[in-house]
């Protein structure tokens, strides 16, 4: 969850900056940022390590969830959902004497429950599910990740199949209970993004 109230922060801010600020080279920088939604993270699995390894991140919580806080696909989801918020409404907190913070935090905020929602689930499962990731940077058991304990407990286990079947159901079950409490929102979040 922490990497998921991460990600949608810092995601948010990037979204509304590009959103609603004028800046020098924005435009270039945006395409920039987009750009990087096309690398798939493969390629870059070994620079990356290399990266948090020099930093000496390496078997802490922070190599868990600082490489991938920042996505640029869940800036462009947020953006869109941004620009598409009436201009008025900014020029109104503006006229009142609000600043940048305000308006983001009073105005944009409190629209955007259903985005935030389908980003936050999309950021959690990305973090739930890794294994690659965690596996090459993680050696200390605890702080493995649900998918090493799984592949822990099948190398170790292996005929028992049955207990391996019921730790993978165990470990969707988060999944399933967070989907079905934000079912109504998450329809309505796919609702915006298709009809924008």
């Amino acid at each position: 969850m922490l990497f998921a109230a991460l990600s949608l922060a810092v995601n948010a801010l990037a979204a509304y900056v590009f959103a609603r600020l004028d800046f020098k080279f924005k435009g270039l920088l945006w395409v920039y940022v987009i750009t990087t939604m096309f690398v798939p993270g493969m390629a870059i699995l070994l620079t990356s390590f290399i990266v948090v390894n020099k930093l000496g991140m390496l078997d802490t919580l922070a190599v868990l969830v600082l490489p991938g806080v920042a996505s640029a696909g869940h800036m462009f989801f947020i953006r869109q959902f941004y620009l598409n918020i009436p201009l008025a409404l900014e020029e109104a907190a503006l006229i009142d004497g609000a600043g940048r913070i305000r308006i983001f935090t009073g105005v944009f905020l409190p629209m955007s429950f259903p985005v935030f929602v389908i980003v936050g689930i999309g950021s959690y499962l990305a973090y739930w599910n890794s294994f690659v990731w965690p596996t090459m940077t993680i050696t200390n058991p605890h702080l493995f990740q649900i998918m090493q304990y799984l592949y822990t407990f099948r190398s170790e286990r292996a005929t028992e199949m049955g207990m391996l079947m019921a730790g993978s159901a165990l470990s969707a079950l988060p999944t399933i209970v967070l989907f079905l409490i934000f079912q109504r929102h998450i329809i309505s979040g796919i609702k915006i993004s298709g009809l924008k």
